[in-house]
């Protein structure tokens, strides 16, 4: 049974739901009705972002997994941070690459929780859908779209934020330029700064919700020039560069524009009706088997690292169902983040033989092995394990083949000990189509470029990609990745002439360009079985 802390039992007795409209799935033990409402109300937001560039595909990239609870004692033990002092969490948005979690306090003031879940949702669509977005833009319109709300006859966009307007009308000079070089300065891919929107304040945030708020709710023409810089960012267009052209206005000039506007007052909210939204408000309702539930509210405390509390859900969701496939496959995964790993490689062969059908099964098991492979003292054990990985990840891109984790990490896979770098490359240009946002897949892509030798499109994704976007550390991986790679070619070439002594020299080269210790160590020793097989040097 479960320890008192994680109350699973009373929730089985009150009846959870399943709710499924078109977009998303909830889990819920609040009332069907109000949990309803909030998936008609997302529906309708993700409806209204999206029309902000009908174009472009604004969507999660990845499930998005949805809990409405009942009251805040029932939300509590599932929060992954305390409520601060006068301070109530009502909603977090956690996201990982497997899944995006939403969870609510279903008795709380509707539009208080959803604030927060709204302005963390742009942010989560922006920077996996386009990375190539500036700060201002990101932080700008996760502001406008978090006050999204509805009367039933129309949808409102752009409500007031008191406290930017509180920060405009304390100073008189909006430095829009200076907010723009700020922005230019930040790689917009990452999430650059950590705080919820109700901490947000200061110019930044200030001068970049009304910009946002003036481009989208000022005049149509601005909105068209909006749309159109989202196309030209999306296209890879340079952000300053894409700016001039959409709004064919310098910085100053727009800010005269803003001024007037932000003077005029009102800053009035977009109402968008509800017909225009194309939204299907349907919503179906079935009970929820309290085994499901469990599994899913454990995969949501394994995700958060709070393993003790998934393990007592998932132990408990195999009281009530034996043959559960999935709750062995996260089993395994605690199993093997504890370094657990025959404990872990059985719960994982249980979970496959179970759940033959069940993508994310294999995709736990997967990125296990490839974590074995990684660490794997012995090339034999590295080429076994790699091998393993990639055949249960092919099953798991077979039965989810829009799941792109399980297509970014086959791609991975081909890296490793015996791998196929054509087929790996197929796969990770597939994952980083719905996933542009994540740097680490371009990074792997230009691994795999070089293995095939493809240095140009390497250096294409190093320039056009990893520099501007990337993290400086990974960005420097990358130039490393593309010298090294021509230094090796050149040592294979002589040793291929039998010129051992400049094959040597190369090799040098390659381990001094190289800073990524454990890779470094693994040339030195190559390095010296050449020198001992060539009879020195």
């Amino acid at each position: 049974m479960l320890a008192a802390p994680w109350p699973l039992a009373a929730a089985e007795a009150d009846g959870w739901s399943r709710l499924t409209s078109a977009n998303f799935t909830l889990l819920s033990n609040a009332d069907p009705a109000a949990a309803a409402g909030v998936a008609v109300g997302l529906e309708r937001f993700r409806a209204a972002f999206a029309s902000l560039a009908p174009e472009l595909e604004l969507r999660s990239p990845v499930p998005m997994k949805i809990f409405v609870f009942r009251d805040a004692a029932a939300y509590a033990p599932y929060k992954t941070a305390a409520d601060g002092e006068g301070a109530r969490i009502l909603g977090q948005f956690l996201s990982h690459p497997d899944a995006a979690y939403i969870t609510l306090d279903g008795g709380a003031a509707a539009v208080d929780a959803l604030t927060l879940i709204h302005h963390e949702f742009v942010h989560h669509v922006m920077r996996a859908s386009l990375p190539r977005v500036p700060l201002w833009l990101h932080e700008g319109l996760a502001e406008y779209y978090s006050t999204f709300g509805t009367d039933g006859r129309f949808a409102y966009l752009g409500e007031p934020v008191a406290r930017h307007l509180a920060w405009l009308e304390r100073h008189q000079e909006l430095g829009l330029e200076e907010v723009l070089a700020e922005s230019a300065g930040h790689r917009s891919g990452r999430q650059e700064r950590g705080h919820g929107p109700l901490q947000q304040a200061g110019r930044f945030y200030a001068v970049s919700w009304a910009l946002t708020h003036y481009l989208l709710s000022g005049d149509e023409g601005r909105l068209a020039g909006m749309a159109e810089l989202l196309v030209r960012l999306h296209d890879g267009e340079d952000g300053v560069a894409a700016f001039a052209a959409a709004f064919e206005q310098s910085p100053r000039e727009l800010e005269r524009e803003l001024r007037r506007y932000l003077l005029a007052g009102g800053l009035a909210p977009a109402a968008l009706p509800l017909g225009r939204l194309g939204v299907v408000e349907s919503v179906g309702v079935e009970p929820a088997p309290p085994a499901e539930v469990l599994v899913e509210l454990g995969g949501l405390l394994a995700h958060a690292g709070r393993t003790e509390a998934a393990e007592a859900h998932l132990r408990r969701a195999l009281d009530l169902q034996p043959e559960l496939a999935r709750a062995y496959a996260w089993l395994g995964h605690i199993r093997a983040r504890e370094g657990r790993q025959p404990e872990a490689e059985a719960l994982f062969a249980r979970a496959l033989e179970l759940g033959a059908g069940d993508a994310l099964s294999f995709v736990l098991y997967g990125r296990h092995l490839l974590a074995v492979a990684e660490t794997a003292s012995e090339p034999e054990e590295r080429r076994r394990t790699a091998t393993a990985a990639r055949t249960v990840l092919a099953v798991a891109t077979e039965l989810a083949p829009d799941f792109a984790e399980a297509r970014a990490l086959l791609g991975y896979a081909q890296l490793l000990e015996g791998g196929d770098p054509a087929a790996g490359l197929a796969e990770m240009t597939a994952a980083r189509e719905r996933l542009p946002g994540r740097m680490d897949l371009a990074f792997h892509q230009l691994q795999l470029h070089l293995r095939l030798g493809e240095s140009d499109r390497a250096r294409g994704l190093l320039e056009g990609v990893l520099e501007p976007l990337a993290d400086p550390e990974l960005t420097v991986q990358a130039r490393e990745a593309i010298e090294r790679s021509a230094l090796l070619l050149e040592a294979n070439q002589a040793l291929r002439q039998g010129r051992v002594e400049r094959a040597l020299e190369l090799i040098d080269h390659a381990i001094a360009v190289t800073s990524d210790d454990g890779l470094r160590d693994a040339m030195e020793d190559r390095r010296r079985d050449l020198e001992r097989r060539s009879g020195g040097r």
